[in-house]
């Protein structure tokens, strides 16, 4: 039985997984500038100057930092696995004798929470070019497609476990639904960061919000201001009002090992 996505940027069942790998915790000190012209002014009044030390300045603008965070995945994770109690809701959609395919809402038993410290995993990419812009901004960020279990005859759609997806090293592409796929980043996740085990030793999910594709995006903008959209994507873009409308997606920072 194939999964479909655990790729960098989303999760094709049937062609990728794509491995969300997430980036960097990186705190970094800016310069305020605002309020040093108070010092200017006293200088240019005829007050007596001095050069400011390091606790001045800090006083003047106060030290801001910009930290990375993965918090939000652990919140989700959370709320994940305390859906397993309520169970799972099966919803056919196809079922004939060539095919089958259903929906699995909730969170299955089989899924728990992993311990990832000092866990390395791997992620894979569709192209060099994604690979390129997760390392650049040292996060990535799930697709639109959630887990599913997959077979030549049949097909199981879990669109609770939606996020990025990582696999361990000594996986072998193929065996998550990616065969072929040659480039990837291994890497480990920051310690506020929520990782369940989806499928043991294989499959594993951090929890985050999806980036819609372009298409969607920019019908659901024509669609609130009033103009006409295709009537067949009409059902998509009313269920992303019934979800609080679009959302930023979440990045999920990693540490490249």
């Amino acid at each position: 039985m194939a999964i479909d996505r655990l790729s960098g940027s989303s999760i094709q069942t049937n062609q990728q997984i794509h491995i969300k790998s997430s980036a960097r915790a990186e705190a970094g000190s800016q310069i305020c500038t605002g309020d040093s012209v108070q010092l200017s002014r006293k200088r240019s009044s005829g007050e007596a100057g001095t050069i400011p030390t390091l606790q001045d300045m800090q006083a003047l603008c106060g030290s801001r930092e910009e930290t990375h965070s993965n918090a939000e995945t652990q919140m989700r994770a959370q709320k994940l696995l305390s859906m397993k109690s309520a169970g799972t809701k099966e919803e056919v959609l196809v079922n004939n004798d060539r095919h089958i395919h259903v929906v699995i809402h909730g969170v299955p038993g089989t899924v728990n929470s992993c311990n990832h410290k000092g866990v390395t995993f791997r992620h894979y990419f569709a192209s060099e070019e994604q690979k390129q812009a997760a390392m650049k901004s040292g996060a990535l960020i799930a697709g639109p497609v959630a887990y599913a279990q997959v077979s030549c005859c049949y097909r199981a759609d879990y669109p609770d476990l939606a996020g990025v997806f990582v696999t361990k090293p000594d996986v072998k592409p193929e065996q998550v639904g990616v065969p072929g796929r040659s480039v990837y980043v291994d890497l480990q996740f920051p310690a506020d960061t929520g990782v369940l085990e989806i499928e043991p030793g294989k499959i594993y999910l951090v929890p985050s919000e999806y980036k819609r594709p372009d298409w969607i995006v920019d019908y659901y903008r024509k669609y609130k201001a009033g103009e006409e959209v295709p009537s067949y994507v009409l059902p998509s873009l009313q269920k992303i009002d019934q979800e609080g409308g679009l959302k930023e997606p979440t990045k999920v920072y990693f540490n490249e090992k």
